[in-house]
């Protein structure tokens, strides 16, 4: 027998932020959902709560809860896509590992210090080595070597405001310029096409609505002169 998971695609079970099948879903009051860990992620260290995508403001102390009903569809879904899991093959969009020899997997994480891309398996020692624990971890990064200061050789972390342009930890020339995080840039970007498309969704609504006014009082028209003549 179908399920409801059944007739969903995989996109309307990703979170905005990790690009990943949720974990442990929460919703905002606006009404948007992204994976618990993601979103407390996102918030660590700013003075006010903003949806990631509508930038809507929430009170600090907004309490997150998991949709445990949400949850089970994620995780009936994720049973029976099993090419959503993390040791499927690539899709064309995700990142690979870089230490699988062949068939690579999908990468869960990307070291910034060791400048490469790790699968869950491959990951496990920067999990357990005290030294590698210590490298900073961010979501897969796909065209690596796009991504890494020609002049510093590190990550580009970092997009300035003023030049329009990504930087490094080391790129101390733009100091006193307002800077943000990639990542932060990445949402501001994604929720600004977003509110684009919904800004197309609602012009497109009111044309299609007065296309069927016109032609309801165009209907009337006929209908008033038809009755006029038959009068007369």
């Amino acid at each position: 027998m179908a399920t409801s998971s059944d007739f969903l695609s995989e996109d309307q079970f990703q979170c905005s932020i990790c690009l990943d099948i949720f974990t442990d879903p929460v919703s905002t009051p606006c009404g948007h959902t992204f994976c618990k860990a993601c979103l407390t992620r996102h918030w660590a260290g700013k003075q006010e709560c903003q949806c990631p995508l509508c930038n809507n403001k929430f009170d600090k102390d907004l309490k997150l809860s998991v949709n445990t009903t949400f949850r089970e569809v994620v995780d009936n879904f994720k049973k029976h896509h099993p090419t959503s899991d993390a040791t499927s093959l690539l899709k064309p969009w995700e990142v690979s590992c870089d230490v699988c020899p062949a068939n690579k997997l999908r990468a869960s994480r990307t070291c910034l210090v060791c400048l490469a891309s790790f699968c869950e398996t491959h990951l496990e020692p920067h999990l357990r080595v005290a030294a590698l624990r210590r490298h900073k971890l961010s979501n897969p990064v796909p065209d690596l070597e796009e991504k890494i200061c020609r002049e510093h050789n590190r990550i580009l972390e970092f997009f300035c405001l003023n030049d329009q342009m990504r930087l490094c930890a080391l790129c101390t020339e733009h100091s006193d310029h307002d800077t943000i995080s990639l990542n932060e840039a990445y949402l501001d970007q994604r929720s600004h096409i977003w509110r684009r498309k919904e800004n197309i969704r609602q012009l497109e609504t009111l044309q299609s609505l007065r296309r069927r006014v016109e032609s309801i009082s165009g209907h009337l028209e006929i209908s008033d002169w038809c009755l006029r003549f038959f009068i007369i």
